[in-house]
């Protein structure tokens, strides 16, 4: 048996309530099941989901017949990064429960009409900016083992090493990795200079 949060009932009455304006655009209340809801159009789907191990809140939005929706967060990156948050993700009690759900509302009727008429470049957006999240994701677990071998380098003063490795990752690099790679840079500097020898 699935276990679902307490306030379930509560949430589902909450989500049914907020995002009744959806019924204005088309879209039909097409499953209830366990802490979930899901809304969809001929276009886009919604679903809105409480987890009971975490209680948190969350709400996917994706193209009709497509299972590669995308979070609220996603959405909120795509259309306005700018945006701060007024309330979190996790709600225990009822309260919670509405502040989030009124958040998320709001938000999608002042800032999402395109994206729920199903607009294929604000989809476009959106993927476009998953995509380039995960290339960064890449990169840096990439970048995580250069790391790992310039600090290996550093420890035993291998300052060629050190440079080589840290100006491959030349624009991930942290404060304090700038300074080690300045640093290693003016020691093969001094290193490299010629000696001035008097007979």
């Amino acid at each position: 048996m699935n276990k679902v949060p307490k306030e379930t009932p509560h949430f589902i009455c909450a989500v049914k309530d907020q995002f009744n304006f959806l019924s204005n655009c088309a879209f039909r209340l097409t499953e209830t099941k366990g802490s979930t809801v899901r809304f969809e159009s001929s276009t886009v789907y919604i679903i809105f989901s409480y987890q009971w191990y975490t209680y948190e809140i969350d709400m996917e939005i994706g193209k009709t017949g497509d299972h590669n929706g995308y979070s609220f967060s996603e959405v909120v990156n795509a259309i306005k990064p700018d945006y701060k948050y007024s309330c979190g993700k996790i709600a225990s009690k009822r309260e919670s429960i509405d502040a989030i759900l009124t958040e998320y509302a709001h938000f999608i009727q002042d800032h999402g009409k395109s994206l729920i008429s199903g607009d294929s470049r604000t989809f476009d957006v959106l993927e476009g900016k998953r995509s380039e999240s995960l290339r960064k994701s890449e990169r840096w677990l990439g970048a995580d083992s250069l790391r790992k071998k310039a600090e290996r380098s550093w420890q035993q003063k291998n300052y060629v090493e050190v440079q080589k490795l840290y100006k491959t990752i030349k624009y991930d690099l942290t404060e304090t990795e700038q300074k080690r790679l300045k640093y290693a840079s003016r020691k093969i500097q001094i290193k490299d200079q010629p000696r001035d020898i008097t007979e």
